[in-house]
């Protein structure tokens, strides 16, 4: 996550949301989560303010997180309320008007992962005090006026928490007094402390969620990769490096996100073919294993010319109730397995066969991890 939060105005422009959605959540409105221009939107917060036409609801925000929602920000009245209904702090920013003076009680320590305060400026005392009496949550700071966007992020940066600003201060373009572009933003507090000025930058694959390779980036490759979503990093000894631009093996940068000490990046990436790796191989770090493996041998049968002769996963592709009868199967013998041999083995037999059906209608394991995501 970067080191500060954008909140989602109607009017901002696409290049401009695009380049905020690789670096981190997005915070929107009740009313913006049924906007069809966000159905695409992977990681987003939804701001549940008192002052949203209707108010929602315990009901509707529980339904908000359900439908994707990664956080919601909720007054101290809502948040207790969707605590007693068994949501769990790690869902929950509080939402804390500092504008007018504010009154802290014990209960509200235990309510929320995080707490957002809406402020006149930038005010170190009350975030300090914030802090220790929410300690270990994470604090977001979304002050009336930002004069300079970039010392602002620095300054929260030092005090350990996040700059809450709204997309209307950025742009792609050169920053300029009254708009900051989103690279800057991000690199605002980025620290290296190698002589060169680069960041060691790890690859990951977004579909897998495992590690594909060690780069470096630079300033400059850092705003390149924000602004057009390709994969582009410093080479120590050729300079600027926009990967696949003569292999072919390019990257869809999807998220950008920096360590907790702030000198050291993740990307995540869907990587074309042949592979990250310069030995045309998917990893620097050796062949897939486990269920990541299992999911491209399966995609792999689906492929014209894909399967050999004879192959059972194809011929379950091609009778449906063949593979429904043996995933009633496998789930049956699951529940009567008792060893831990045994229930190791039938839970790896039902899960063979849930893969089949999930790949053959176009879900993937990335797809089943957000919904348990959703569901923790």
């Amino acid at each position: 996550m970067a080191c500060f939060l954008p909140l989602l105005a109607n009017d901002t422009p696409n290049d401009v949301q695009h380049a905020l959605e690789r670096i981190g959540p997005l915070i929107i409105t009740p009313n913006a989560a049924h906007d069809d221009a966000l159905i695409n939107v992977r990681e987003y917060w939804i701001f549940c303010a008192e002052t949203s036409t209707p108010a929602p609801d315990a009901s509707t925000v529980i339904k908000y997180l359900d439908d994707g929602a990664q956080k919601v920000i909720v007054t101290s009245v809502l948040a207790t309320k969707l605590a007693q209904q068994g949501v769990p702090p790690t869902r929950l920013v509080l939402l804390l008007d500092v504008t007018g003076g504010m009154a802290l009680s014990d209960k509200l320590r235990s309510l929320a992962s995080g707490v957002l305060l809406k402020t006149q400026g930038i005010e170190k005392e009350t975030i300090s005090s914030v802090k220790k009496f929410f300690p270990g949550a994470e604090i977001y700071v979304f002050p009336e006026n930002v004069d300079n966007a970039v010392q602002t992020i620095r300054e929260l940066s030092q005090t350990g928490s996040k700059l809450v600003i709204s997309s209307q201060s950025f742009t792609c373009q050169d920053s300029t007094s009254t708009r900051i572009n989103v690279s800057d933003a991000f690199i605002a507090s980025l620290v290296s402390d190698r002589p060169d000025g680069l960041f060691p930058t790890l690859i990951t694959s977004y579909t897998h969620n495992h590690s594909l390779g060690l780069v470096y980036s630079s300033s400059q490759s850092i705003r390149e990769t924000i602004q057009t979503g390709r994969g582009v990093y410093q080479s120590r000894k050729h300079g600027l490096w926009r990967k696949g631009e003569t292999s072919g093996a390019t990257q869809e940068v999807v998220r950008i996100r920096a360590d907790c000490d702030n000198d050291t990046l993740e990307f995540s990436v869907v990587q074309s073919p042949p592979g990250f790796c310069h030995l045309n191989r998917e990893s620097c770090f050796g062949s897939l294993s486990g269920l990541a493996a299992l999911e491209q041998t399966i995609i792999s049968r689906l492929q014209p010319g894909g399967a050999p002769e004879g192959s059972y996963t194809h011929r379950l592709f091609n009778d449906s109730g063949l593979l429904g009868k043996k995933i009633r199967e496998e789930a049956d013998e699951l529940v009567e397995a008792q060893t831990r041999e045994d229930i190791a083995f039938e839970a790896a037999d039902l899960i063979y066969f849930a893969m089949v059906k999930c790949i053959k209608n176009g879900v993937r394991l990335k797809d089943v991890e957000d919904v348990l995501d959703r569901k923790a």
